[in-house]
């Protein structure tokens, strides 16, 4: 006589025991038990997806990712996180369309103009680049979207736009360590800007 079948679910959380441990070989065998009782279970393709990433299979991981997209089209952070995976490859061109395809779905995300940005930004897209770091600051002002945009007004010989944010940034109150370093890094590129005597 068997013991109790587990269901797709207790697997699903059987393999989540062993992400702590790192053992990822055990946990992507509890994923794919999972995936056998329960092939709709989005959730077990997009653990066994950060795992290959963690493991350094980018090409892996992008295949459970459009898995699970297939499973689940509405899930935003699939997209936005298969668009960051193109985007470390350097596939900008098809980073660009999982981007687009997550801000359609989640136009309140600020990740996703600012990720879109950056991958215009690689591509030497410069005033579309402009667009969407506009776009994430309007949804988040922070002071890394701040720089993103001058970065893409400079690379773009919008030098004096780029001043401007870079001024912003210098002279802002610094409420944390990132922003202590960003207002340095800002003040840096001033500097850079200023005539040598």
């Amino acid at each position: 006589m068997g013991g109790v079948r587990m269901t797709a679910r207790e697997h699903l959380e059987r393999g989540d025991r062993f992400l702590p441990l790192q053992n990822y070989e055990k946990a992507v065998k509890e994923y794919r038990l999972a995936l056998e009782l329960d092939p709709l279970l989005a959730e077990a393709h997009v653990r066994i997806a950060g795992i290959y990433q963690i493991n350094g299979d980018p090409q892996a991981a992008l295949t459970e990712q459009a898995m699970a997209i297939n499973i689940a089209p509405l899930w935003v952070d699939l997209y936005g996180s298969s668009a960051d995976i193109l985007a470390q490859l350097g596939r900008y061109d098809e980073a660009e369309v999982y981007y687009l395809q997550a801000i359609s779905l989640a136009p309140s995300d600020s990740r996703l103009p600012l990720g879109l940005g950056q991958c215009y930004y690689h591509m030497k897209r410069y005033d579309d680049a402009i667009r969407w770091y506009r776009e994430a600051l309007m949804l988040d002002c922070s002071v890394g979207n701040r720089l993103f945009l001058a970065e893409a007004y400079h690379a773009n010989g919008m030098t004096s736009e780029a001043i401007t944010e870079w001024t912003v940034v210098a002279n802002r109150r610094c409420r944390s360590g990132d922003d202590r370093q960003a207002r340095h890094l800002a003040q840096k590129m001033l500097d850079k800007q200023m005539p040598q005597s």
